[in-house]
């Protein structure tokens, strides 16, 4: 009696495991799991921002902090991260492994955009995929350290060859020397990024040459310690005045608005 029912058990269990996919209709779950997908992640990942960003606006909206607060803990990034690192890690040491990396660095928070751009530039220093990942060197320098970042850059302009990934890394090293947010300046690094500037609005995309030229203009006239733009006007009486007549005395310059 005990192994009759013993039986019975055993046949639905192997049936299950013996089950294939409805004619037409590929076990998607299983093909995931198997080999992601790096085109179909970026198309998921499009569109679970998209709700996420309208989820948040509807929330901010509404001024529900406890949802907005929900919302920031579970930013889509989470899952698709994960997701990456599994398809790099599938394709570990090839190729094929690059635009997982360069996702996750893009996309990643601090340590594990580190441990991917580590990978990237020790394994895959030379491919052509590694563009995006250069772009977010710039984002990440305060918290890599200037020296390493400067390291990873002078790395890649001298092993890669591409010309898009040579566009992007003089346009990142450029932005640690002028503008805003540089991390060092001096008239000989002021100059470099000047011609790091130069050669983007040459080689680089359509978008990549108009941030540097709007960069290079900085550059050449914006800096500390350089002569202030020409700047013309009226005063309160109607009386025309230049920027250029007050010079060799103090000026206080107030910029303001209404909006």
């Amino acid at each position: 009696m005990i192994a009759r029912f013993s039986v019975l058990l055993a046949l639905p269990l192997a049936a299950l495991g013996a089950q294939e996919p409805a004619a037409g209709k590929p076990d998607i779950a299983k093909q995931d799991i198997a080999k992601p997908d790096i085109a179909k992640i970026e198309r998921q990942f499009t569109e679970a921002q998209k709700k996420w960003n309208e989820a948040y606006r509807a929330a901010s909206v509404a001024k529900d902090k406890d949802k907005l607060a929900e919302l920031r803990k579970e930013r889509p990034e989470t899952e698709f991260v994960a997701r990456c690192l599994a398809g790099a890690k599938a394709d570990a040491g090839t190729d094929a492994a690059v635009p997982f990396l360069a996702w996750v660095v893009t996309h990643g928070e601090l340590e594990v955009a580190k441990n991917a751009l580590t990978t990237l530039l020790d394994q895959h220093v030379a491919n052509p995929g590694i563009a995006g990942a250069v772009a977010r060197l710039g984002g990440l320098h305060t918290q890599l350290g200037l020296e390493q970042t400067r390291k990873w850059l002078d790395l890649v302009l001298e092993k890669n060859a591409a010309e898009p990934v040579q566009a992007q890394a003089r346009f990142t090293r450029a932005g640690l020397y002028v503008g805003t947010r540089a991390a060092a300046r001096s008239e000989p690094l002021r100059h470099q990024a000047i011609a790091d500037l130069q050669y983007v609005e040459e080689h680089g995309t359509a978008s990549l040459k108009t941030m540097a030229a709007s960069l290079r203009k900085e550059a050449e006239q914006l800096e500390p310690g350089l002569i202030a733009p020409e700047i013309s006007g009226e005063d309160l009486d109607g009386v025309q005045f230049k920027l250029s007549d007050y010079r060799g005395k103090v000026v206080l310059l107030d910029f303001w608005g209404d909006w």
